[in-house]
């Protein structure tokens, strides 16, 4: 997993979070590393799918604890590149509706 942040105008910040093959419980250690006081300055933060072939309930979990976490309630999370078998997964979980999905 690979964090890169991007500046805009404003000092507000967009983090790109680029996920591995595999997207389950043994992401935890990494995930958690969103957490923090930086959060307040971001406006969106886009988890990149693109790689990611694998995805169970622990996986969805996570993202939904993004929210949690980044203690913004103006963030957005926005998931790119998502496989059609993960768009389903996300798609039939529940609490989900708050991630915009392309």
């Amino acid at each position: 997993m690979a964090l890169s942040e991007q500046l805009l105008c404003d000092d507000h910040r967009v983090v790109n979070v680029d996920l591995d093959e595999h997207f389950d419980y043994r992401s935890i250690h990494h995930f958690k590393c969103l957490r923090g006081d930086k959060s307040e300055q971001w406006v969106e933060v886009v988890v990149d799918m693109s790689r990611t072939r694998f995805m169970d309930s622990s996986g969805v979990a996570l993202l939904l604890c993004l929210f949690k976490w980044i203690k913004a309630p103006h963030v957005v999370v926005r998931i790119s590149h998502c496989s059609p078998a993960i768009r389903s997964i996300l798609q039939q979980s529940r609490g989900t509706q708050k991630l915009l999905i392309d």
